[in-house]
């Protein structure tokens, strides 16, 4: 059992989380670092999500897919540029 330490860190210039921020599930006994790549829309939408950039120190696929899961479900304000920006989220995943 464990949980997700402190808040994601969003790493996307000039944006912020917006709302609710979620948090992944923690499916397995592991613990450490996912880092995942985001796209967002000027509408502050996450279009993708991929895990395992560089700073990830966890190889466990259904932490990963965790990661993934909750990145897709965030919110960033709006900026209004046509063109998508790309950043990252940081998940840290702690065994309790």
């Amino acid at each position: 059992e464990g949980n997700t330490s402190g808040e994601p860190e969003a790493n996307l210039k000039g944006r912020h989380f917006v709302g609710t921020i979620p948090k992944p599930l923690y499916p397995v006994q592991a613990s450490g670092k996912v880092v995942v790549k985001v796209k967002v829309d000027g509408n502050g939408r996450v279009l993708e999500a991929v895990p395992g950039m560089e700073g990830t120190t966890v190889n466990d696929s259904k932490l990963w897919r965790a990661a993934r899961v909750a990145a897709m479900e965030s919110h960033f304000n709006v900026n209004n540029s046509p063109y998508d920006q790309y950043g990252t989220i940081t998940y840290i995943f702690n065994l309790k």
